[in-house]
Parts: structure tokens; C-alpha cells; sequence
């Protein structure tokens, strides 16, 4: 398949910027070592004791129990709205009811104690694990912002970008129960053994889908610039339309650098 090369480069290039973050780790701790395939925390990455976890807020706690729930009665809706609904079902609460998910928090409150855990650990390994939650918590912001900003996005009718050749013949084919990845797996030997002509004509009108993709995703850009939402459009396309704004500004309102 034409987009198999491609999709491997992506793959190759993502797990060789994760190990080169890690490498530079262990550099500063050789006894960096992590779990394939489960996620891990700073601690026990770094070799070090897992520290006592910090009692849950109430209303965490209220949130994380009924989240599921509301996300369930609510599908279509995006996440910010979810965590409104759980805001909204706990400022509903009676004070009797808040006072259920206060008792464990109390609890946990009693027992917990960093004293303990701070004798096991040297200063050096407090500062590597602090530069280590930091990049994580670098990582956790930037992938909310990009939840945030494709939800925003998607509210203000962002064109979606068609599939490849390959994409459009699977969207025709009927799935028969299958699970996901077999009904990939049948699909792809589908796809090799089409005719050369059949192909073609996939290609072709993957092609025609993206050229009117472009155009209609720089009319929705240029939109959405003239509403004041550059946040909401490509990082090349921001720096253009800023240029321009500069550019064609009145001369008494340009500053000389």
C-alpha cells in the first residue's frame, strides 16, 4: 500500500523521540528503567519508592464516580461539557449528601504522611523526580490544550479531511460483525487483490476530495481569522495572517523595532 511507508516513518519517528526523552534521563539516573506497555510513574520509573498518595478531594472523588455515567447518558457531547454536567449534579448536592464523599477523604487525610517517604529518598532523587513530573506535566497540558482546541474547532464547523484511496474503499465495505481489526485485516488483502483500474479510480477521487478539501479549509481559516479566532488555525496560517495585518496596517499604528 502506497500510505504503509509512510505510516511506518510516523511510527518510527515517534518511538525515536520518545526513547531519545528517555535517554536523557537515564543519562542523569543510569537506574531509569520503565514497564513495556503499562504506564508508569515518575517514582517507579526513577527506581525509587512510590510515595503515599494525596487524599482525594471530595468533589474528585464525586467526579470520578459519575463521570463514566454522564459521558454514557450523554455521548455526543464534548468532554468540557461532561465535566460541566458533574459540576452542575455536585452543586445539587444537600450538605448530607457532600458529607458522604467527605468521610474517605477524611480518612485518607489521617494517614497520610510524606515524612515517612522523604527519609527513603536522597535530595538528588527529589530533584530528578521533579524535572521528570515537570516534563509530564508539560506533556499532560499540551495534550489538553489539543483536546480543547480540536473541540473548539469542530464546534465552529471545521472541514473534516477526507481519507486516502485505501480510506474510502474500507468506508464501502460492510464490516459483517466483524471486530475492528480483523475487518482491517480482510479489508487489506481486499485491497491488494483489486484490479489496477479499481485502484485508480479510488486514487482519483481521493485526489478530486483533497484539492476541494484545501479550498474549503482555507475559506474556513480565512472565516475564522476575520472572527479573531487565529488560535483556532494552523500555526504556518497565524503567522501569514499576522504578517499581513502588519503589513497593511496605518502607518501611525506600525512601531519600529
Amino acid at each position: 500500500m502506497e500510505g504503509d511507508g509512510m505510516a511506518l516513518y510516523r511510527v518510527f519517528c515517534a518511538q525515536y523521540s520518545i526513547a531519545r526523552g528517555l535517554l536523557a534521563t537515564c543519562s542523569q539516573n543510569p537506574c531509569m528503567v520503565g514497564t513495556p506497555g503499562k504506564a508508569t510513574s515518575s517514582p517507579s520509573i526513577l527506581c525509587l519508592p512510590e510515595p503515599p498518595k494525596k487524599p482525594m478531594q471530595p468533589f474528585i472523588r464525586f467526579a470520578i464516580h459519575h463521570q463514566a455515567d454522564v459521558r454514557r447518558a450523554f455521548p455526543d457531547v464534548p468532554r468540557s461539557a461532561i465535566k460541566e454536567k458533574v459540576m452542575e449534579m455536585w452543586n445539587n448536592l444537600s450538605n448530607d449528601e457532600r458529607q458522604y464523599w467527605s468521610k474517605e477523604y477524611e480518612k485518607e487525610k489521617v494517614d497520610y504522611d510524606m515524612r515517612e517517604y522523604l527519609k527513603t529518598v536522597t535530595p538528588r532523587d527529589l530533584e530528578v523526580m521533579k524535572r521528570v513530573k515537570d516534563q509530564e506535566a508539560r506533556k499532560k497540558a499540551r495534550r489538553v490544550q489539543a483536546r480543547v482546541r480540536k473541540e473548539q474547532q469542530a464546534i465552529e464547523g471545521k472541514p473534516k479531511a477526507p481519507g486516502n484511496a485505501f480510506f474510502l474503499f474500507m468506508m464501502r465495505q460492510d464490516s459483517g460483525g466483524l471486530k475492528r481489526k480483523d475487518f482491517l485485516f480482510e479489508v487489506g488483502k481486499m485491497w491488494k487483490c483489486l484490479p489496477e483500474e479499481e485502484r485508480r479510480a479510488y486514487h482519483e477521487e481521493a485526489e478530486r476530495l483533497k484539492e476541494q478539501y484545501v479550498m474549503d479549509l482555507a475559506a474556513w481559516e480565512d472565516k475564522m481569522a476575520k472572527a479573531g479566532r487565529l488560535d483556532l488555525i494552523r500555526p504556518q496560517q497565524q503567522l501569514l495572517y499576522k504578517l499581513f495585518e502588519t503589513k497593511h496596517q496605518p502607518l501611525e499604528h506600525q512601531t519600529l523595532e
